[in-house]
């Protein structure tokens, strides 16, 4: 099996398994939501824990597949790809990086 083959597998196999979760965890939420099953001192907590879920499960699909479909493109594409990646996750993660990066791009090339 190539490298591009079982990196393709890899990235299929991954984004199954956090397919899966994501759904498992809006199910579970759903049905809480309908009879109230999450109780006690650690509901909270895990209500927490299914909000993240909830809000990274998504990105973290969408990264795994445009990476499965990045494997068997050319370099340039792949490039692509990878930076549109990148943007997304400083401007959700690092949101002062992010801000840095559009003062300096509206300073430069933008005259502003």
């Amino acid at each position: 099996m190539s490298e591009t083959k079982a990196s393709v597998k890899l990235f299929d196999i991954l984004a199954k398994i956090v397919a899966v979760l994501y759904v498992l965890v809006l199910a579970i939420e759903i049905f809480n939501g309908v009879w109230p099953f999450i109780k006690g001192e650690h509901a909270e907590l895990i209500l927490k824990i299914f909000f993240y879920t909830k809000m990274y499960a998504g990105l973290a699909l969408a990264g795994l597949v445009v990476m499965e479909f990045a494997m068997g493109r050319n370099f340039i594409i792949k490039i692509i790809i990878l930076a549109l990646l990148a943007v997304i996750v400083i401007a959700s993660f690092f949101s002062d990086t992010w801000g840095q990066i559009v003062d300096f791009v509206n300073k430069t090339a933008l005259g502003k």
